[in-house]
């Protein structure tokens, strides 16, 4: 029973308890069953010895073989100890190259990103500089396009950068500088067109006279000779003037948006100028050049602004210069009536008259209108009478106050004649008289008849059109 126990007991693998209990129910108790174990066990003792012994010669070759593989293994161990460092060493080499490698590539990055930015800025820096130039060399209408590009082209690709906020800041103060600027070269301008008013009306009128003296023999002449005659005559009388500052001003006004402003400002200091030039500088009635300046001035001016009128791209109108030469012509022709009320020198008042004349001719042909000076020519003609009548007056008073009022007593031929061509006397009874002869006047005839004749001349002077 017991035998069959141990049996049961390594036949079974999961339940052992029948086992167990026949153990203890059996016969000899578990006494038995611990004897048969040990008998059991000393059983597989000798098997495995038996066994053992059977494999002991493999186990000590497999021995042997694993104490070789052991030395392989350290040999290995070694050598993999030795290509660890190596790969260590070149790992570590590596990774400071890979470093270095991405600080270079990060720098060949960084001078790629500056140099196209460098590339956006330097335009921008480019520019700039030509502005400054063009500003300090007083070209102002490019320096006023190159501003535009800088602000509205280059520094829009730029702006992240703290100078282009300074250079932002700084283009409105250029923009002013250049307004600035403009209108001082337009205060220059006004004040040489001022001072060249005098030359241009001279011009003006000397060609005004050139044309009145030419006659038909003289044009048919230039005419034969290929209009030489009017090639010398000469430039035009507005081509004194450089007017290019008063263009560019417009120009720089009409860029900025101002040029109404700028037109607005340029009349009224045109005007001002108008009302100052009317104003003699001088006495008028002292002499005639300060005539003949007086009135070159005014027509100067009025020439000027004509010649704006075609060529001042709307900065004056027709209207308004006749607007402003009506008010400067009445003030002119009160300024001209208060001098020839003064004068009493009639060669100088036929100079006047004659200025005047021209002038009215030189404005025809500039399409100003001349009035009032016609009504100016007719009192200056009144004056002239008085101041003809006032001079023989005095004239014919000396002369019968040193007369005598005896008849003409001649004694030959040389004497007769002497008084005939003075006064032609038609006396045919006297020319048969002999020596001595006597008219029947006395000496006060021919001397009034002289005088008389002076002064019809005289005034005849100054009722022809052509003057003196």
């Amino acid at each position: 029973m017991t035998n069959a126990t141990i049996q049961e007991i390594e036949g079974i693998d999961d339940y052992w308890g029948p086992a167990f209990r026949s153990v203890y129910e059996g016969e000899g108790g578990h006494e038995a069953f611990i004897k048969q174990l040990d008998e059991r066990i000393k059983q597989h003792d000798r098997e495995i010895e038996k066994l053992c012994n059977f494999y002991y010669q493999g186990f000590i070759d497999s021995i042997r073989e694993l104490l070789q593989v052991r030395s392989h293994a350290e040999e290995l161990h070694s050598e993999i100890s030795t290509v660890d460092a190596n790969v260590k060493e070149t790992a570590e080499s590596l990774c400071t190259g890979a470093e270095q490698l991405i600080r270079a590539r990060r720098v060949e990055l960084n001078i790629a990103a500056t140099i196209e930015k460098m590339e956006l800025c330097l335009p921008v820096l480019i520019t700039y500089s030509k502005l400054k130039s063009q500003v300090e060399a007083k070209r102002y209408y490019p320096a006023l396009k190159t501003l535009e590009q800088v602000e509205n082209v280059l520094l829009p690709r730029v702006t992240p950068y703290k100078w282009c906020a300074h250079i932002a800041t700084d283009i409105p103060r250029l923009r002013q500088d250049i307004q600035d600027a403009s209108m001082a070269d337009l205060r220059d301008f006004l004040e040489n067109v001022r001072k060249l008013s005098p030359q241009v009306g001279a011009m003006a009128m000397k060609q005004t006279q050139e044309m009145l003296n030419r006659s038909l023999a003289n044009i048919v002449k230039n005419k034969k000779d290929g209009g030489r005659g009017q090639a010398e005559a000469g430039p035009a009388p507005h081509e004194v003037v450089d007017f290019s500052p008063l263009y560019r001003c417009l120009h720089i006004h009409t860029v900025l948006g101002a040029s109404a402003h700028f037109v607005d400002y340029y009349r009224a200091q045109r005007r001002q100028q108008a009302r100052l030039v009317i104003i003699p500088t001088a006495n008028l009635h002292d002499s005639i050049q300060s005539m003949k300046n007086y009135l070159n001035a005014i027509l100067g001016f009025f020439i000027l602004e004509e010649h704006l009128i075609t060529t001042g791209g709307g900065l004056v109108s027709k209207e308004w210069v006749l607007e402003t030469w009506s008010g400067a012509v009445s003030g002119a022709a009160q300024s001209l009536r208060s001098a020839t009320a003064l004068l009493t020198d009639p060669t100088l008042m036929l100079a006047l008259k004659h200025n005047i004349l021209l002038l009215m001719h030189t404005l025809k042909c500039y399409g100003l209108p001349a009035d009032p000076l016609p009504l100016l020519l007719q009192e200056m003609a009144e004056h002239y009478t008085e101041v003809l009548m006032q001079r023989w007056v005095t004239v014919f008073r000396d002369i019968l106050d040193n007369a005598t009022f005896l008849p003409i007593e001649v004694e030959n031929q040389e004497q007769y004649d002497g008084v005939m061509d003075t006064f032609p006397y038609d006396g045919d009874e006297l020319e048969t008289q002999p020596f001595p002869r006597k008219f029947p006047f006395s000496g006060v005839v021919p001397c009034v008849y002289v005088q008389v004749k002076e002064f019809i001349y005289a005034w005849l002077k100054h009722a022809a059109d052509a003057g003196p």
